[in-house]
């Protein structure tokens, strides 16, 4: 029989899913991550929110937008430097998400 309560998932609960990602985003600060700035649960509406900072512009939007058309081989470096260098600091961590 299923739990009917919606903030249970399996063996974990929504909420302790929340608190994971809360704590795994407060490890990681670096140029090329996004910061958390404030996250809250609601308890009586049973939603989690969470506020990053604010960004000029993401990887789907620039590549839709300015590159849609292909992009020089300089842009695709930089683009992949910027991932390896955030993706570096998540393995120093010892989280990969």
């Amino acid at each position: 029989m299923r739990n009917k309560d919606p903030i249970k998932n399996n063996d974990r609960t929504v909420k302790e899913e929340f608190e994971n990602e809360i704590s795994f985003l407060k490890e990681f600060k670096g140029t090329n991550i996004v910061n958390l700035i404030e996250y809250n649960c609601d308890k009586k509406e049973q939603f989690f929110y969470i506020i990053y900072e604010k960004t000029d512009r993401d990887l789907q939007k620039l590549l839709e937008t300015e590159y849609k058309n292909g992009m020089s081989s300089k842009m695709i470096r930089k683009i992949f430097f910027q991932l390896n260098s955030a993706l570096k600091i998540m393995v120093k961590h010892g989280k990969c998400h």
